[in-house]
């Protein structure tokens, strides 16, 4: 969620005025921060949720000191302990399961006149309609869609993968019942009796926004969304990821020369010795 923090996450939450703030997915810690500086600046709290963060939740709680706490478990373990936050940011397990119970557990905890702003991450492609699972043992049987392993053992040791970050099993279909993250929302707010409203950006691997029917603020959102031309915004990122990477090849292209060159030298070199 990090990409559509400034643009879309941070005007919400400073319209709404938001302190007290849920973070499932913490990941290398790079939004985190960014919520840990809102935090500093507003008065805020945020509680993360992350089994295994790739960054010291150590020196975050020392630097972030009355602003921060971490939960070293999965979602649906924690999830349950928390209330009375204002927000929710969903991004830890991909699947119909998980992100359908962790809204049932943040909507046991409030009700129409003070349910959070929850935004949750990989509503679209590749997740949107098929499970991904870092963990199917995580997952009860009878909620498991088939599932087929997408890296072998030999290449996760070879790149060093963290199987807690890098999704290793998704559902061999999609489209069908109960699969995948977008869902998992829609079929959320069919069961829920509460009134709710969305959002849905389909860029970055989808960002969906759920709240309490607001019509407000459901204005302000959509408001947002269309100033920002994010389609615009998203064409003007892989724009320049592209020429970040055309920048790569030429900055190794050059090394590569430069390596020729020496190599060609100590070739002359041998040469004279050798005759």
């Amino acid at each position: 969620m990090k990409r559509v923090w400034e643009n879309i996450i941070l005007p919400i939450f400073k319209h709404e005025h938001i302190k007290s703030i849920v973070e499932i997915g913490s990941e290398k810690g790079i939004n985190t921060k960014n919520i840990l500086e809102y935090c500093m600046e507003n008065g805020g709290e945020l509680t993360s949720i992350d089994p295994e963060p790739m960054f010291d939740a150590s020196a975050f709680e020392k630097e972030y000191e009355g602003h921060f706490k971490i939960y070293k478990t999965l979602s649906l373990e924690s999830l349950p302990l928390l209330e009375g936050y204002d927000c929710i940011l969903v991004d830890g397990d991909h699947n119909w399961y998980t992100v359908y119970n962790e809204l049932q557990c943040i909507n046991s905890k409030f009700n129409q006149d003070n349910f959070p702003v929850v935004f949750l991450h990989d509503a679209s492609w590749p997740y949107g309609r098929r499970d991904a699972y870092y963990n199917p043992d995580d997952i009860p049987e009878e909620y498991q869609n088939e599932y087929i392993k997408v890296i072998s053992d030999e290449e996760c040791e070879r790149l060093e993968v963290n199987s807690l970050k890098t999704p290793l099993y998704k559902a061999k279909e999609e489209n069908t019942p109960k699969n995948g993250v977008l869902t998992a929302i829609e079929d959320f707010i069919d069961d829920c009796e509460l009134d709710l409203q969305l959002h849905y950006l389909p860029i970055f691997y989808g960002i969906a926004i759920l709240h309490a029917k607001d019509d407000d603020l459901f204005e302000y959102i959509e408001k947002i969304i269309r100033d920002n031309d994010i389609m615009a915004y998203v064409d003007e990122f892989y724009i320049r990821r592209i020429l970040d990477c055309e920048d790569l090849i030429d900055e190794l292209k050059k090394e590569n020369q430069q390596k020729d060159a020496e190599i060609s030298k100590l070739k002359q070199k041998l040469d004279a010795i050798s005759n």
